[in-house]
Parts: C-alpha cells; sequence; structure tokens
C-alpha cells in the first residue's frame, strides 16, 4: 500500500518556499518604492454624471477602482507592507507547521500525543490568527485608500476570508480529534495484547 506522506511532505515544502519567495518579492518590491494599486471606491475616482455622457459606460458606485501610486510616500509603504505581510506570514506559518508534522509522522508513528498538540496548536492559530490577519490587513487597505481618496477612505470587506481560516482551523481541531481517539484506541488495543 502507498504512502502519500512523502508526496505531501515535498509538496508541502514547494509551497513554503513559494509563500516565502512571493512574500519577500512583495517585501522588496513596496520597500523599494515600485509602484503599486491602491483601491478607492469608484464613487470616489469618478463622478457619476459625467461618466454617462459615455457611450456605453456602466458605472457600479460601490465598484473599487485601483489607482497607481508611482512615489509612495513613507506611510504608504508602510500601510502597503501592513496591508500585505499578515496573511504571508500566516500562510507560511501554517504551511511550514504542517510540512513538519507531516515530516514527524512519516518517521514515527501517526498516533502519538505530539501529533495531537501540533494539530491542534495548529487550528487555534488559524482560527485566532486568520481572522486578526485579515482584520489588519483590512485597517491597512481602508487607511491606504484615504492616502488618495478625496472624499474619505473604503476598503473592500470580504467575509469569506475569516470563514475559510475559521472553517480550515477547525478542520484541524477535528483531525486532532481522530487522532486523539486513534491513539487511545491503539493503547487499549496494546494493554488487551
Amino acid at each position: 500500500m502507498r504512502s502519500w506522506l512523502r508526496e505531501l511532505q515535498v509538496l508541502l515544502l514547494v509551497a513554503v518556499v513559494a509563500t516565502v519567495a512571493i512574500g519577500a518579492a512583495s517585501t522588496i518590491a513596496i520597500l523599494t518604492g515600485e509602484p503599486f494599486p491602491i483601491g478607492v471606491p469608484g464613487a470616489e475616482v469618478l463622478r457619476l454624471n459625467s461618466v454617462g455622457t459615455i457611450p456605453g459606460a456602466v458605472v457600479d458606485p460601490d465598484s473599487t477602482i485601483y489607482v497607481l501610486v508611482e512615489d509612495p510616500t513613507e506611510d504608504q509603504v508602510a500601510l502597503a507592507l501592513i496591508a500585505a505581510l499578515p496573511g504571508y506570514a500566516l500562510t507560511t506559518t501554517m504551511l511550514v507547521l504542517l510540512w513538519r508534522l507531516v515530516a514527524k509522522a512519516r518517521r514515527t508513528d501517526t498516533f502519538t500525543g505530539a501529533t495531537v498538540r501540533r494539530l491542534r496548536t495548529l487550528g487555534w492559530l488559524l482560527i485566532v490568527g486568520g481572522p486578526v490577519a485579515w482584520l489588519v490587513e483590512f485597517a491597512a487597505r481602508f487607511a491606504l485608500s484615504d492616502t488618495v481618496a478625496t472624499q474619505g477612505a473604503g476598503a473592500t470587506l470580504d467575509l469569506g476570508t475569516p470563514g475559510v481560516w475559521l472553517l480550515v482551523g477547525v478542520g484541524m481541531l477535528a483531525i486532532s480529534e481522530v487522532v486523539h481517539r486513534g491513539q487511545t484506541l491503539q493503547s487499549e488495543l496494546d494493554e488487551v495484547v
């Protein structure tokens, strides 16, 4: 019977390297003053009465329009970093913890107390860290839009993102419970034998 743990470990390592590379590239681009887009509410950028004169123009005042900032200020650079890094940091941490968990499971027995603890730690990290990272990123995007908008700040609030983090975190807690029950059954069998 084939064990997919080796393939999963390799896939997780590739994912860790990719997230670190993307996060580093984003950070370097922001810190070196590369132009970056800032999302602002459409109504802040366009006057709807003037757009109506363009043939075939359809404007949603609730849409987001991205303004390219070519010469960012220090405050904009700081806010852009805060808007980008928490998600990368949490994703990379999650992938590293999963990689270590799979590596340990390949070397030793899967049904151990250490595996249960690691899965629970990962679950709570995602349940708490996911929404916190999402809120920090949203607050930074909101403040960043205020640096280019003339009549107030605005940012898109994606309610699906914390839901995904919560779902994955609860999934890790559920898997930890399955492993814990397997550990209990294994201990009972060892006592019977």
